[in-house]
């Protein structure tokens, strides 16, 4: 768990990294908001508490500006979640049954892990 004074985007463009084609982006996720107390003077101040990964991500040509490749990612959230290993899968796939009648899900783990994938090339339009 990450702690800072400053509010994290969801997404965060590292545009020094820009190569080939690809960018590394930071992926924040489980942002709150916390009130910490400064052991100078005691003052408080606002803080946030975030999960972070930092992950490869392929641009399309038509965002391979700062400010479109921030667009195009800021769209395909949910895409970096799951690459960046956040628990989204198991909640969507449970959403999805609930939603559909279809009740509790068993698979084996390589068809959901195969899923995974496809879905996640499908976002990033892969």
């Amino acid at each position: 768990m990450v702690k800072s004074n400053i509010k994290p985007q969801n997404v965060n463009v590292d545009w020094g990294s820009f190569k080939g084609g690809s960018v590394d982006v930071l992926v924040h996720w489980n942002i709150s908001e916390t009130t910490e107390t400064d052991d100078m003077n005691e003052s408080t101040y606002t803080a946030w508490q975030y999960e972070e990964a930092r992950i490869r991500v392929p641009l399309p040509a038509h965002a391979r500006s700062q400010a479109t490749a921030q667009e195009y990612l800021n769209g395909r959230y949910q895409a970096l979640l799951m690459l960046a290993g956040a628990d989204v899968i198991p909640a969507r796939i449970e959403e999805i049954a609930t939603l559909t009648g279809v009740g509790p899900i068993a698979a084996p783990k390589d068809r959901i892990d195969a899923l995974e994938q496809m879905i996640i090339e499908m976002q990033l339009g892969v």
